[in-house]
């Protein structure tokens, strides 16, 4: 399995170039982090993947398919997203949000959810510890409980490939640690795994491959300790950084001046 190969991506926006020739391969069973400051290009990057930024260039393929010229319904089976937020007007219980994850499975003309459906839905409340809340209105949730929904949505969808867009922002940090070992065991268990990331700290001890951004390119792809160097975030951050090993646990610890 080839995973995601990302080659010569661009995205030129009203003139402006947003993503310069973006290259670097998510291989499946490794959990990855797109790092960089805002402006970076990350969340252009992760929309470009779905092919929803019209006009860019480069290839973009998936197990070695095309993910640019496949039909959306496809697309929309094997790639799942969750945003930074995701809010509705409408008055709708958790468990028919979760269950929109499951829409590109289903027929067009096809009323309900099939015994399929309400297995993949239940998994992914149960997975993400949302049983106690599958009644609730979705509009009447904190952040952090909507995120854990959103990502339940995108579980029930059983993409090949997760992309996720700063998705420990609204999370304390019990539910950060929780999320950070979701997604361990989803990129363990064969699938593609991308987030995007502001907290460093989580990306060097959690994740396995790291894409640094900066200014629509990327500086440095790797292992966390190829890249999450003094070196590389002061070309990505402008800052002064130490890196630092805990002697108890192992793990890099970024302190940022």
């Amino acid at each position: 399995m080839a995973g995601l190969e990302v080659r010569a991506v661009g995205v030129v926006r009203e003139g402006r170039s947003l993503l310069r020739d973006v290259g670097f391969s998510v291989p499946p069973g490794v959990l990855t982090a797109l790092i960089g400051p805002n402006g970076a290009g990350k969340s252009t990057l992760l929309h470009r993947l779905l092919g929803l930024e019209p006009g860019g260039t480069g290839r973009v393929t998936l197990d070695g398919e095309g993910l640019d010229a496949m039909p959306a319904r496809r697309r929309a089976r094997l790639c799942a997203f969750v945003a930074q937020s995701e809010t509705t007007d409408q008055r709708i219980a958790v468990a028919d949000v979760v269950g929109l994850g499951r829409i590109p499975h289903q027929g067009l003309w096809t009323g309900g959810q099939s015994p399929e459906d309400m297995r993949a839905v239940a998994a992914a409340l149960a997975r993400l510890g949302l049983g106690a809340l599958v009644h609730r209105p979705y509009d009447s949730l904190s952040g952090g409980e909507r995120q854990r929904v959103q990502i339940a949505r995108a579980l029930a969808q059983e993409p090949r490939l997760m992309l996720l867009d700063e998705p420990a922002n609204h999370l304390d940090v019990a539910a950060q640690l929780a999320l950070m070992r979701l997604l361990q065991d989803l990129a363990r268990d064969g699938m593609t795994v991308l987030a995007s990331m502001h907290d460093l700290n989580l990306a060097a001890a959690f994740f396995d491959h790291v894409v640094a951004l900066s200014a629509g390119r990327v500086v440095a792809s790797g292992p966390p300790d190829a890249v999450l160097t003094p070196g590389v975030l002061a070309e990505v951050y402008g800052v002064d950084a130490e890196v630092l090993v805990s002697g108890r646990s192992g793990r890099r610890v970024i302190a940022c001046h």
